[in-house]
């Protein structure tokens, strides 16, 4: 009897050992299931669009499908995997963030990777002609630009101050005549019946109402999505030059004019904010209400309080060109500014043929163009496409970029 029980308890021993051994092999077969997942390093810090980067750390699946790997929460592709190590290939247009890794129910968080774009420049719309054409692409001509500025849907709207029209241009780069009668004139209506003086500047708010800089007139036209001009700021007599426009996220715009900085509600009420000096070529704000200039030697933000400048990026001591920190950077007469949804300022370098990226780590990078020019202007991937003097720029939805230059035409800059 005696033996008996001992061997029941130790038949039953036995039956715990194997069943804590299946368990333990189970556990370690079912991918996340461990608890020592972690990141220990990526082989490289910044990459392009479908470049590989190898990932190391403990606790991974030697499956990898079971590895779920994001670039600033962006997923990549596992294409090969052992415990310790994981090759992904990045996303597109994955941006700047955190390399997280999920197995099973388990995730962790590794280095930043900073996404490095692969821009790319085409002709938009433009034959280079200076005369006023409507059409598709190539086929279409401008006979001036001096600014454009895009609407929700990706449309550009370019004035054309000597033909004294406002064009739109579609993402496919059809080119019309959304307003003006091509006479020199101060009617409003619709479409063609609308009539405008040296339209100039212009800005698209968020409901993708129009608004123009008249500046033989000095006011401010509305031009609503179906074309309807109409008066937002009158002849008062207030304005003067009329030299950059801008507009925030409420839709307040701002105009530097004649030494003045004004805002404009939208409701049409013109209030002086500071005295801004010297030549302005381009104005934007930023996501916190601080609005920029450009001209001369460089860009400057501007002290509401008293309407001092502060460097932004550029120097004091004269023009060039020079990329690295934003204020041992140089510029050569920049003219256009816009900000993209990160914070990062785009900048139409216009004597130096470029366009400029300042980074909000205080940076600045050649987006695209090349030293020296040649003619025509080349299109194609960033380190051999040129500009001629790009002067307006202005950005889409999906953050490609939109630039005017001086052979009236429009280009287009893409990202991967």
């Amino acid at each position: 009897m005696k033996f008996h029980v001992k061997s029941l308890l130790l038949m039953f021993g036995l039956l715990i050992l194997l069943f804590a051994i299946s368990c333990s092999k189970k556990a370690q077969d079912v991918p996340g299931s461990q608890n020592n997942l972690s990141i220990t390093g990526i082989s490289k810090s910044s990459g392009a669009y479908n470049a590989n980067i190898i990932i190391t750390g403990t606790g991974f699946s030697t499956d990898p499908a079971a590895n779920k790997v994001t670039f600033n929460g962006k997923p990549g592709t596992v294409t090969a995997a052992t415990t310790t190590s994981l090759t992904a290939t990045v996303p597109k247009g994955a941006g700047t963030g955190k390399v997280g890794l999920t197995v099973g129910s388990n995730t962790v968080v590794g280095p930043a990777f900073t996404y490095v774009y692969t821009a790319t420049v085409s002709t938009l719309a433009g034959s280079g002609r200076d005369t006023v054409v409507d059409g598709t692409g190539v086929n279409a001509s401008f006979h001036g630009m001096w600014a454009i500025a895009s609407d929700s849907k990706g449309n550009i709207y370019a004035p054309d101050p000597q033909a004294n029209v406002i064009r739109k241009v579609t993402p496919a780069g059809v080119v019309t005549t959304f307003a003006g009668s091509g006479q020199l004139g101060y009617a409003d209506g619709k479409g063609r019946a609308a009539s405008f003086g040296t339209p100039q500047g212009v800005v698209v708010d968020s409901a993708d109402n129009v608004f123009v800089t008249d500046c033989y007139y000095k006011s401010i036209r509305k031009i609503t999505p179906d074309g309807t001009v109409t008066t937002l700021v009158n002849k008062n007599g207030t304005f003067v030059l009329m030299e950059a426009f801008t507009i925030d996220e409420h839709n307040n715009m701002y105009l530097a004019d004649f030494n003045t900085l004004y805002k404009i509600t939208p409701g049409g009420v013109v209030s002086p904010l500071v005295g801004v000096y010297g030549p302005v070529l381009g104005l934007a704000v930023d996501h916190n209400g601080v609005v920029y200039r450009s001209g001369g030697t460089g860009i400057f933000s501007i002290n509401m309080a008293g309407g001092s400048l502060r460097i932004y990026a550029g120097n004091e001591q004269g023009t060039g060109y020079a990329d690295g920190p934003a204020q041992l950077a140089k510029f050569y007469y920049p003219s256009g500014l816009v900000f993209d949804k990160a914070g990062n300022l785009f900048v139409a370098d216009t004597d130096n043929w470029l366009v400029r990226e300042i980074t909000t780590d205080g940076n600045v990078i050649t987006v695209a163009g090349k030293q020296p020019i040649g003619y025509p202007p080349i299109d194609g991937p960033a380190s051999v496409a040129t500009f001629y003097a790009p002067f307006g720029i202005t950005i889409d939805p999906q953050g490609n970029l939109y630039i005017q230059d001086e052979l009236h035409e429009i280009r287009k800059i893409t990202f991967e």
